[in-house]
């Protein structure tokens, strides 16, 4: 398992499990489960999935 983040609270991060990437958050979420995006390439909470690229690095650092 990998993960990283640039907040020590670690509210969010990236974890990745069997070459699958999860975007964790501690966001409060509105759906429940995990969605696909195709061009992130990875899993994401409901108030994540539709974020752009520019706003993916901001949140989640270099490693998206």
């Amino acid at each position: 398992m990998g993960q990283t983040s640039d907040k020590s609270s670690r509210e969010t991060y990236v974890e990745t499990r069997d070459g699958l990437r999860f975007f964790h958050t501690e966001e409060q979420q509105t759906e429940k489960g995990w969605y696909w995006c195709y061009e992130k390439q990875g899993f994401f909470r409901y108030s994540d999935w539709h974020l752009t690229e520019e706003e993916m690095e901001k949140k989640y650092g270099k490693c998206y």
